[in-house]
């Protein structure tokens, strides 16, 4: 099994957070107990975006869950992106889970769309190299429209590495390949990086 690496406090919240640390520095310079806000809502934003480590399922056939979430929807259906049969995987997000993003597999990055199919949703096609196609789609939430999307076409990425970050969580679709098995069932709660969605067959 391999581990992510731990950043305890993803990248995406350290503007918020050190903003907060040091307004609350500059309010305790004239009034100490006034800052007290400010050091409580640095420790809640450090909590809102930690980013744990965790342990990568070792098995190289298996689709890892890329967020903490709630599986929403299975179905059979065609991919929107590449016009092929798949099956189609929702997950939506826990609103007080971490908000990192994790690749299902290990691949290259063939490309990237932005706004495709709905606003402000990000998607990306990865492939093995055995030559299964897997895309991610990321879907922020209805209020806060901002997401960052940490992979570029040509990349690779690992298995379980951080790929991307939706702050307040959203929803997150997954399309495999056709005659995948599934390891998972509609309401089930799964955890980024840790829990498989699916295995792969090998024909």
């Amino acid at each position: 099994m391999a581990v992510t690496t731990d950043t305890p406090v993803a990248r995406d919240g350290w503007l918020l957070i050190w903003l907060c640390i040091g307004l609350g520095a500059l309010v305790a310079y004239w009034q100490p107990w006034a800052a007290s806000p400010f050091i409580l809502l640095a420790v809640y934003l450090s909590w809102l975006f930690r980013d744990p480590a965790r342990i990568v399922p070792s098995s190289p056939l298996a689709l890892i869950t890329p967020v903490d979430a709630v599986v929403e929807k299975i179905e059979q259906t065609t991919d929107p992106y590449r016009d092929t049969a798949c099956i189609r995987i929702v997950l939506n997000m826990h609103r007080s889970g971490a908000y990192v993003v994790h690749s299902v597999t290990e691949g290259k990055i063939l490309q990237h769309w932005y706004a495709r199919h709905a606003q402000h949703t990000h998607a990306f096609w990865i492939q093995t190299d055995e030559k299964d196609d897997v895309i991610i789609e990321l879907q922020p939430g209805r209020y806060l429209r901002r997401l960052n999307c940490r992979v570029a076409a040509g990349e690779r990425v690992g298995q379980g590495q951080r790929c991307g970050f939706i702050p307040f969580g959203a929803k997150v679709v997954v399309y495999i390949p056709e005659g995948s098995r599934v390891q998972v069932k509609e309401g089930q709660a799964v955890t980024g990086a840790t829990d498989i969605l699916a295995m792969l067959v090998r024909r």
